[in-house]
């Protein structure tokens, strides 16, 4: 369970590092003030959300040793909510992130099968 832990944190740090990553990228080749005000919503959205997965990782049990020690005063959540709603929201947010470019490609003068092909 340990482990289990650790492996939620660096996820977590992974997915904004990533993500941030993609989204810094199109700033970088799209520098437009519609596209940088969209990406940065997005990105403070994962940020939002992967943290608060980092906090209910460690505030899932009260203490959090109760994870794998089965100490019975300890006090647990049940943990298939939170993270499923945090799998929809790394869902919409990879959907958003894939979508962000798609009309700035389309306005590059390029033939159409190419424009495709970039996207």
């Amino acid at each position: 369970m340990q482990i289990y832990i650790g492996g939620v944190v660096v996820y977590s740090f992974t997915v904004i590092f990533i993500k941030l990553s993609i989204l810094y990228l199109y700033h970088r080749i799209f520098p437009s003030r519609g596209l940088v005000i969209i990406a940065s919503c997005i990105a403070a959205l994962v940020v939002a959300y992967s943290t608060a997965l980092i906090v209910f990782a460690f505030l899932q049990c009260i203490p959090l040793s109760t994870l794998w020690t089965g100490n019975p005063k300890g006090v647990c959540v049940k943990t298939q909510p939170a993270y499923v709603t945090l799998a929809v929201m790394n869902v919409i947010t990879d959907i958003m992130i894939l979508c962000l470019p798609i009309r700035f490609v389309a306005r590059l003068q390029m033939k159409p099968a190419r424009k495709v092909q970039v996207l």
